[in-house]
């Protein structure tokens, strides 16, 4: 695991890009995320509430039913999302939450109520000691190595066109459309 330097130990923060279609999470400072895992997830029974990752979606199901936690790129099922974030800290990442900073990506028109509730969720049940909520545009922008650009994401259920100027979203300049692709590019 690499990493930075968080209060004096050396730890690798947890990075989380939830998306309309898949979960991408792993170590920062690393080359590829750990966990590149559907966001869909199958309803199952008592004894298991969700079926989650590639191998689940794989397998047909009596009385079971294909969900999501988001809806317009935002947190929607709050149960999914935990259920979701759960699986990945224990099958895929394999650390304890607790021990691991965490920065997580949101859409530029996230609702700051859903904010709100996220930082609650990831300090109060995940117990993580340091969290970070980052607009994907900004991200996107940053990774092509400018502070200001015009930022094109064609995701699996929309795509936007988001300003960004100087690491700040412009809300009044966003757009978005319905869209079937996926990839991501800063001019």
């Amino acid at each position: 695991m690499s990493g930075g330097v968080y209060g004096g130990d050396e730890v690798g923060a947890v990075c989380f890009d939830i998306g309309s279609h898949t979960v991408r999470a792993g170590f920062a400072g690393e080359d590829a995320p750990k966990a590149n895992i559907p966001t869909h997830m199958l309803t199952g029974d008592e004894s298991t509430k969700y079926h989650i990752g590639t191998n689940a979606l794989s397998f047909p199901r009596d009385k079971s039913e294909v969900v999501m936690p988001l809806k317009d790129g935002m947190i929607d099922n709050w149960e999914q999302c935990e259920a979701m974030l759960d699986y990945v800290y224990t099958k895929c990442l394999s650390v304890d939450s607790a021990e691991h900073p965490v920065m997580m990506s949101e859409v530029a028109w996230n609702r700051p109520a859903i904010r709100h509730k996220t930082c609650e969720m990831m300090f109060e049940k995940y117990n993580v000691p340091a969290f970070y909520l980052c607009k994907n545009a900004v991200l996107a922008a940053f990774a092509s190595g400018r502070s200001t650009a015009l930022v094109l994401d064609t995701g699996s259920v929309q795509t936007t066109a988001i300003p960004v100027h100087d690491g700040y979203v412009l809300q009044h300049g966003q757009c978005y459309t319905k869209t079937s692709f996926y990839s991501s590019f800063a001019l």
